[in-house]
């Protein structure tokens, strides 16, 4: 019966080898995930301003603009919030669909979370339904 093979030696083998020196890290929060979302939705958040603003003709009454690039006044990303409050009675369907285009960054930032969760290959599935079963 020597001959059978193992489906999880090699992991048991891993388990047992000692680690080597290194620094312990933290895997619960990853802060380059965090930041690509961020980046995500503050770019959407700044795309739904300048979409808004572009709509509402630049006017004077939205503020001045934090720089003015190619012609072209560029509001700060939440610039958006307080036209939104002060502004929505006289354009709602300005307004309306600049929420959107917000919102859907919010939901892309989330499926680049999601995206980024470990997936099981092959062989650690294996592996660890091999280990639960056999424990069954």
């Amino acid at each position: 019966m020597g001959s059978e093979i193992d489906p999880c030696r090699h992991e048991r083998e891993r388990l047992l080898r000692p680690r080597a020196a290194r620094p312990n890290i933290p895997t619960k929060l990853l802060i380059g995930q965090i930041l690509v979302v961020l980046a995500i939705v503050t770019a959407g958040v700044w795309a739904a301003t300048q979409w808004a603003a572009a709509m509402l003709v630049y006017q004077p009454q939205l503020c001045l603009p934090w720089l003015t690039l190619f012609d072209r006044p560029v509001y700060l990303p939440w610039a958006i919030f307080p036209w939104w409050y002060h502004y929505d009675a006289y354009v709602p369907y300005v307004f309306d669909k600049a929420g959107a285009l917000a919102a859907v960054s919010g939901f892309v930032g989330r499926i680049r979370r999601i995206n980024d969760l470990p997936i099981l290959d092959g062989t650690s599935a294996y592996g660890v339904f091999s280990v639960l079963l056999s424990k069954g």
